[in-house]
């Protein structure tokens, strides 16, 4: 058993998360690997509007200025 600390740094802002995981080495390893991969996936599916919503703003903008 053992706890694990990860942190995704994105546009300069860390998300940091903590988890406690049970097994032997090899396990927690895996489960770990998992655990980030999931944490990575919501992560990124919640911010892409967000960065779709910046994107069109930039390019209204850029647009103005021509």
């Amino acid at each position: 058993m053992g706890t694990v600390f990860v942190t995704i740094l994105i546009d300069g802002h860390a998300h940091e998360y903590r988890v406690l995981l049970k097994g032997d080495a090899n396990s927690m390893r895996q489960l770990a690997a998992e655990y980030i991969y999931q944490q990575l996936t919501e992560l990124l599916n919640r911010l892409q509007p967000m960065a779709r919503q910046s994107a069109a703003q930039q390019r209204v903008g850029s647009a103005a200025h021509k």
